[in-house]
């Protein structure tokens, strides 16, 4: 049936056809057909009218059965397109614009989840049934199409009556009248839910595989052989620095593979992409060569995929740790003790190094494991049998503070006789044990001899008439004293034992000699230095201190010689005063002679040219130029007199006092030099020995020339301060500076006289200078009874 429907597929123009060929049969045929049946004239004509009615009748008759054979074909054709549509979720719909009227395929209503066709269905029951989110969307697209005659097209979400999501997809022709207006506009709308699935499924597998891609920790590489490009990942990007962008732009395997075999191995691997790890040099962007390892895939598609992994710093860890290896392996042959390792269960020996064969006296092929160890170390039975007994036990303690030996005596292969000390170390989950050795004799040997002189030694410490202890250099305790110690500083031994190096020190010196001590600690023997100590007594007394490195009862200690050089100190003091006090008087003889003989002369010599000056005038003009001359060098010659005068004997100390004197010093250089100086002094009312007046005030005037000449400084500070012991006297620069501690550093004549006046004054001198830090000078004189306050 559906071969003979195919057969008589029927249209217009079939029909018309259809139509023709009968009536042109009819009317070549049915005449003659009357003809063999009639032959009468009248009967013949009355026969023609009933044979036209016959021809409209037939016609018509079969117009009636083609039309509706047509019709059939059509409503079957009909059907089978509706299932077809109905059977991949697709409807038509046609809607009238003018009457807003929605007719559908009769499965379009099964595509919004309705149960039966709606008797009614128009474009507001279909925008009612949109997602809210989506309605906008679908009409503007539908008025867009109308209102260009441009096609419809709108993806959107329906909501069923169940409250379930579908997505569809509508496009549709706007169809015009003779008028050019839109009358209709008729398309399909297809359920797309499925295929939106299926999007976001990919998407979300294209999600997944970018991030996996971008973020997994090896190179990654995509190649397209069909359009020639590459893609890589982000591991790839920052190890070897081309961004994607610029991989597109550059030979990628020329720029990686400098070197044309290595390059032309590269591309073979990748033509072959079997999935084999193959090891390249590789050079990344910045010119540094990588060591790395790539595998090639070839996809379904042709493409091919590269994993890279960058093994640069695993191979040269390898490296270095064979390097290390061979390091230890070296470090452990030529290491002053002896080693060997055997296994704990088996007793065999993996490893020996030469200074244990050394120590034992057996080659490396007789002490082949632990038996063998024992039967020729220890050629004794008995001792034998007891070191294994104690060995044996010591290991299956487990306790590594009982596999430690100290004084075993062992018989080398030649017969000699040594001690030993040997220590085991085990490992037990390697299943390892490392024996070490140290020959001890000669040791041994020394701390006997050493025992026998350990009685010698402390008498000569405790009979000795000079001071002497032995202290920790870590945290300065006293450890031991010997008698005059005792006697000397008035300490008990039980005190001494009790107290420290900084408790014999006056409180102000302990943080300087501290620092002088932490220095000198790590000299095996310190250059002697001189300190204030403090007796019980409170007297404070001055010593010269030397020291020493060492080793007393096995530890690291400081041994210490004291001399008192009290008297010795005031001696110095009381010579350099006489020398000083002697130097004073004879600056000040010769400036009195300057001033009361060469001075007189001169003023005399001057009173005397200027009483002739006025008759110079019948001189010729040289004469009176040589005159003039003469004069000035005469003028200049008393103002230098004066001027050496007042320096060998300065008045300003007597008629002002040493502050004003000094103020006066800070002025002059001020005024002649660029230099910016600041003065500050707290000294008002404080009654000085003309003495300390006048040694301070040369110091100041030695120590600002000093600054002066040679700092190449642009501010000086001078100070003059008193508290309650000391005048202290400083002047600090911002100049070259110079090193103190350098070899070649000598002290100048200038620094020495300042030395040789504090000294005098019995106070303490301090200079500190570093190259490009200034100078600072410091002078410490005490006050003590000497003076009076005014304030009382």
């Amino acid at each position: 049936m559906s071969r003979y429907r195919k057969i008589f597929q029927l249209n217009s123009v079939t029909i018309t056809v259809i139509y023709l060929v009968f009536a042109a049969l009819w009317i070549l045929f049915s005449d003659q057909l009357l003809l063999l049946f009639v032959k009468d004239v009248d009967t013949l004509t009355r026969y023609s009218t009933l044979k036209g009615l016959l021809f409209v009748f037939t016609t018509s008759l079969m117009l009636y059965f083609l039309v509706q054979f047509s019709n059939n074909n059509i409503k079957d054709a009909q059907e089978v397109v509706d299932k077809a549509l109905d059977s991949v979720k697709i409807a038509t719909w046609s809607i009238n614009l003018k009457t807003n009227e929605n007719s559908t395929s009769p499965h379009h209503y099964k595509l919004f989840g309705l149960k039966e066709r709606p008797q009614k269905w128009d474009l507001n029951d279909f925008y009612r049934m949109v997602h809210p989110d989506d309605v906008s969307d679908v009409k503007k697209a539908f008025i867009e199409a109308i209102e260009t005659r441009t096609p419809y097209l709108a993806e959107f979400r329906i909501t069923w009556p169940d409250e379930s999501i579908h997505w569809m997809k509508s496009q549709g022709t706007v169809h015009e009248n003779e008028q050019g207006e839109a009358t209709h506009i008729t398309g399909v709308i297809e359920d797309i839910t499925e295929t939106k699935m299926l999007e976001q499924e990919y998407d979300r597998e294209k999600e997944l595989f970018e991030r996996i891609f971008e973020q997994i920790p090896v190179m990654v590489d995509i190649y397209d052989p069909e359009i020639n490009s590459i893609r890589v990942n982000e591991a790839f990007v920052n190890t070897l620095g081309w961004s994607n962008k610029e991989i597109q732009e550059i030979d990628l395997l020329g720029a990686c593979y400098p070197d044309a075999k290595m390059r032309e191995k590269a591309q073979q691997v990748m033509s072959e992409a079997d999935g084999s790890w193959y090891k390249f040099e590789v050079q990344d962007k910045f010119g540094n060569m990588h060591i790395q390892e790539w595998s090639n895939i070839q996809l379904s598609d042709n493409s091919i995929i590269g994993i890279g992994l960058d093994v640069t710093e695993r191979t040269e860890y390898q490296k270095q740790l064979k390097e290390r290896n061979d390091f230890i392996e070296t470090t452990l042959e030529n290491l002053p003790i002896g080693v060997a390792v055997n296994s704990i269960d088996a007793g065999e020996t993996t490893l020996i190094n030469k200074r244990f064969s050394e120590i034992y006296g057996w080659p490396k092929e007789t002490l082949t494991d632990v038996n063998s160890f024992f039967e020729h170390v220890y050629p004794d039975e008995k001792y034998r049998k007891n070191m294994i007994e104690m060995v044996t036990a010591d290991l299956s303690s487990k306790n590594p503070e009982r596999m430690n030996w100290e004084g075993v005596k062992i018989t080398t292969k030649t017969g000699e006789k040594k001690i030993i000390n040997a220590k085991n170390i085990p490992v037990y989950d390697q299943n390892l044990m490392i024996s070490t050795v140290v020959d001890v004799t000669e040791r041994v040997h020394a701390e006997t001899r050493l025992a026998e002189s350990e009685h010698n030694y402390r008498l000569l410490f405790q009979k000795s008439p000079q001071p002497m202890w032995i202290y920790n250099p870590e945290n300065f305790r006293i450890i031991e004293v010997n008698n005059a110690a005792v006697k000397h500083y008035g300490y008990s031994r039980k005190e001494f034992y009790g107290m420290n190096l900084m408790d014999i020190r006056p409180e102000e010196d302990r943080d300087h000699d501290k620092i002088i001590i932490d220095r000198d600690k790590a000299k095996p023997l310190s250059e002697t230095g001189e300190f204030r100590h403090l007796k019980k007594s409170g007297e404070i007394i001055h010593v010269r201190v030397s020291g020493a490195s060492i080793n007393y009862f096995g530890k690291s200690y400081r041994f210490i010689l004291v001399n008192d050089i009290t008297e010795q100190k005031k001696a110095e003091e009381m010579v350099l005063a006489s020398i000083v006090e002697g130097e004073n008087k004879e600056r000040a003889r010769i400036a009195q002679e300057l001033h009361d003989g060469l001075g007189q002369y001169l003023a005399a010599a001057n009173m005397n040219f200027d009483s002739v000056k006025s008759s110079i005038e019948n001189l010729t003009e040289k004469k009176q130029n040589q005159f003039k001359t003469g004069l000035n060098l005469l003028k200049n010659a008393i103002a230098e007199t004066g001027q050496i005068s007042r320096n060998l004997m300065p008045r300003v100390v007597d008629d002002y006092g040493l502050a004003l004197a000094i103020e006066s010093l800070v002025d002059s250089y001020q005024n002649s030099s660029s230099i910016s100086l600041d003065y500050f002094h707290n000294i008002e009312g404080l009654d000085l020995p003309r003495e300390v007046q006048f040694n301070l005030y040369r110091i100041a005037q030695e120590g600002l020339s000093n600054a002066i000449k040679y700092a190449d400084a642009t501010k000086i500070n001078v100070q003059l301060i008193k508290d309650e012991l000391d005048l202290i006297l400083t002047i600090d620069d911002n100049g070259i500076g110079f090193d103190v501690n350098d070899e070649d550093f000598k002290v100048g004549l200038g620094f020495q006289t300042i030395k040789t006046r504090t000294g005098a004054l019995g106070g303490n001198f301090e200079l500190d200078s570093k190259p490009n830090r200034g100078t600072f000078l410091n002078v410490v004189v005490p006050i003590n009874n000497n003076t009076s306050n005014s304030d009382g």
